[in-house]
C-alpha cells in the first residue's frame, strides 16, 4: 500500500502503478483531473493545501479499511498539493483485487473517502484573479 501527498506532477507511468500485484485479476484506476469550468465559472487553476503527515495518515487508514473490506491485494492513493492547471491530474487511486467487482467498489470508496475525510483543502483560482476556498467535497 502507498498513501502519499506530493507537490510533484502525477503520472501513472512514472509510478509504475499498472504492474501486476500477486494474484490480481483486476486493477481499477481512478485519475481525478482538474476541470476547465465548474458550471458557468472558468477555472484558471486549483490550489491544494494540506497538513501532509495527517493527510497521509488518513489516506493510509482509508486504504487499510478498503483492503480489509474488499479483500484487496493492494491499493494506492496519491494526492497532489500546490497549484494544478486544468487538464492535469490532482489525485490517483488504484485498487488491485482477484475480481473486478471488488476492485471497482474499493476504488470508488477510496476516492469518496479521500474527498470527504482527508485534510486536503482546495481553492479555485478563477478567471479575473478571484479565488474561492471549498469547505469540503
Amino acid at each position: 500500500m502507498l498513501a502519499k501527498v506530493q507537490t510533484d506532477p502525477l503520472s501513472i507511468d512514472s509510478l509504475a502503478l499498472l504492474q501486476g500485484r500477486g494474484n490480481s485479476g483486476a486493477l481499477v484506476f481512478f485519475e481525478g483531473i482538474v476541470r476547465r469550468r465548474t458550471g458557468d465559472v472558468e477555472i484558471e487553476s486549483l490550489f491544494y493545501e494540506s497538513y501532509k503527515e495527517m493527510a497521509e495518515s488518513s489516506m493510509s487508514g482509508i486504504l487499510q479499511q478498503a483492503v480489509k473490506r474488499y479483500s484487496l491485494i493492494d491499493a494506492v492513493a496519491i494526492h497532489r498539493i500546490g497549484p494544478i492547471m486544468p487538464g492535469e491530474p490532482s489525485v490517483l487511486v488504484a485498487a488491485w483485487a482477484e475480481h473486478r467487482d471488488e476492485a471497482f467498489k474499493a476504488c470508488r470508496e477510496i476516492i469518496d473517502q479521500i474527498k470527504g475525510k482527508v485534510p486536503i483543502w482546495k481553492k479555485d483560482i478563477l478567471a479575473g484573479g478571484k479565488s474561492k476556498w471549498h469547505e469540503g467535497d
